[in-house]
């Protein structure tokens, strides 16, 4: 009986964990990050796994060291670099002319992961992490949910629009680049203004 209710827990906390970012990235800059670059290329899989490898390293480091970092660094600060760094990829792809999907695969992992990684680290989903960590019986519980949460969105997304939505490679750097440059210069003006 034990047995089945600790069972039924896990269950319970990776759904709730699950459902919680599933819904709070949904047109999260993160998401819109991870999107926008999978779609650059011919095989967003490689992409999309590199950003759920970010948001799960930046999750294990809030989950373990927040106490640390809240000590060590402003949360104000980790917005602005993140806001910056938004800035300086959408500047990138403005310029960027891929020449092959290959170099759009290799050259979109990087900034994804930097993108991902440090606009995660004082994000509201890891702040509900943090949460759901401290009030489920299992950290992992919390862990597994969110990466499954986090995988399936982006997933899902790019899968919609990659089969519904057709633009030029050129144009869709493009669009990226400005995104990139009004998530990072909307969140700066915020940051600065508060």
């Amino acid at each position: 009986m034990d047995n089945l209710k600790t069972m039924l827990t896990s269950i319970h906390e990776i759904l709730a964990a699950f459902t919680v970012i599933f819904l709070a990235e949904f047109a999260d800059k993160t998401m819109l990050a991870t999107v926008s670059l999978a779609l650059l290329s011919k095989k967003p899989l490689p992409i999309v796994l590199v950003s759920t490898l970010a948001f799960t390293l930046a999750n294990i480091v809030v989950v373990l060291c927040a106490y640390i970092l809240r000590l060590i660094i402003e949360q104000q600060i980790l917005l602005i670099v993140s806001s910056i760094l938004f800035i300086l990829f959408g500047l990138f792809y403005l310029k960027f002319k891929p020449r092959e999907t290959r170099q759009i695969v290799y050259e979109s992992a990087v900034p994804v992961f930097i993108l991902v990684f440090t606009s995660e680290l004082g994000d509201k989903t890891q702040l509900s992490i943090l949460a759901m960590a401290l009030s489920f019986s299992s950290i992992l519980n919390v862990l597994i949910g969110s990466v499954l949460g986090y995988f399936a969105l982006n997933m899902l997304t790019v899968l919609i629009f990659s089969k519904y939505v057709k633009v030029r490679l050129e144009k869709l750097t493009r669009i990226i680049g400005l995104i990139f440059i009004t998530v990072g210069t909307v969140s700066l003006t915020y940051l600065l203004l508060k």
